[in-house]
């Protein structure tokens, strides 16, 4: 069962007169779900009625804006940013603080990293650099103790960063989403030949190498959609050997959106063996167009496709092989295909997204008023 996302705030504000400036600030140079989750927030809120304008890099101005809506926004420049009076939500994509790659785990070094978690986590942060804790994961923790709202896309990632972090900023789920005027069913699942996809860009993380041994396994085509990302350049050459090596698979570098709705319409099972997702944006497509799906059992995605579709284990062969397997024997649950119409498209996180924002703005204004009104 597909959980329901959170219900809407109150929306009390005029919007009319507020600037919203939604900023990415680190992974501009990375096509993938952060973008594309910033892009049609801000599309969406556009249509809505709201000012926004979104811009991608370590350099904003934010002085003509009401709130800011940010994306890996360290903890000094959140604290730069409300020291000038400005609200800031943070889109947390949180990746638990335990997920390395596979490989790392073969460092003598990696047990003695999760213990520095584990102890880090008991201990009370300060803006004080930590030799116990991993860098990246305590300036997250800072980030987001400092903003005023916390915007995760799903229950389990909000409860993630709770249990995890030990963070406590007022948070709401935003659902993440698809273009359902983009994406949809064009060719009738039972006039499709068993077929795989897996839409994604090239780096080991996605474990792209994992699902071409497993179409090999299975005896089927299988379908790679995606870029190459520009750290992992020769991940990319491994796959495109793997893939040469075989009739039935092939990599589509680079497609329009259209072209990709086709694609998924030719395949019956899309597959996500990546090491860790908090959604899955590419699942949701391929779900909108009539596949059935398999996804990584790491990270957030069974709060959005419940028990109707397939999980893996992306380190266990098996666990992918057998995922597939089931996947390809059986029909997409329609149901949750119009759930996914329903529930989880751009339109309705660009509402509900809003509808925070009118939360934190009528916050904001009620405080400087309160503040005021002692000074007088």
């Amino acid at each position: 069962m597909v959980q329901q996302i959170t219900e809407l705030p109150s929306s009390p504000q005029d919007i009319s007169r507020k600037k919203i400036l939604l900023w990415v600030y680190s992974g501009a140079d990375v096509q993938g779900g952060h973008r594309v989750q910033i892009e049609r927030t801000n599309q969406h809120l556009q249509e809505l009625g709201w000012d926004s304008d979104f811009v991608f890099g370590k350099h904003a101005e934010v002085s003509d804006y009401d709130l800011i809506h940010g994306y890996a926004l360290p903890p000094d420049v959140v604290l730069a940013i409300k020291s000038k009076g400005k609200p800031v939500a943070l889109s947390t994509i949180h990746w638990s603080a335990f997920y390395v790659y596979p490989e790392y785990r073969k460092h003598q070094h990696f047990l003695n990293y999760l213990r520095r978690i584990k102890r880090s986590l008991k201990s009370t942060f300060t803006g004080a650099p930590s030799h116990k804790f991993p860098e990246h994961v305590r300036l997250r923790k800072l980030a987001f103790e400092a903003a005023d709202v916390l915007l995760p896309n799903s229950e389990a990632e909000k409860q993630s960063i709770i249990s995890e972090l030990d963070v406590h900023t007022p948070s709401y789920v935003v659902p993440n989403g698809a273009e359902t005027e983009i994406f949809g069913v064009d060719v009738p699942y039972n006039q499709r030949q068993p077929s795989l996809i897996y839409a994604g860009r090239f780096e080991p993380h996605k474990n792209q190498l994992g699902a071409i041994r497993v179409a090999k396994a299975v005896n089927v085509p299988l379908t790679l959609v995606g870029s190459m990302h520009p750290h992992h350049q020769e991940y990319y050459r491994r796959c495109e050997i793997e893939a040469q090596k075989a009739k039935n698979i092939r990599i589509v570098k680079n497609c329009t959106q259209q072209e990709l709705r086709k694609l998924y319409n030719q395949a019956t099972v899309h597959i996500l063996p990546s090491y860790f997702e908090t959604t899955g944006l590419v699942t949701i497509e391929a779900l909108l167009c009539g596949c059935n799906a398999v996804s990584t059992g790491r990270g957030f995605a069974s709060d959005y496709f419940g028990n109707s579709i397939e999980y893996c284990d992306p380190e266990d062969f098996q666990s992918i092989v057998r995922a597939v397997k089931i996947a390809l024997s059986k029909p997409p649950d329609m149901s949750l295909i119009e759930k996914m119409r329903e529930l989880f498209t751009w339109r309705r996180a660009g509402e509900v997204t809003g509808s925070v924002y009118n939360v934190v703005l009528q916050q904001t204004e009620s405080h400087r008023s309160a503040t005021g009104s002692r000074t007088n």
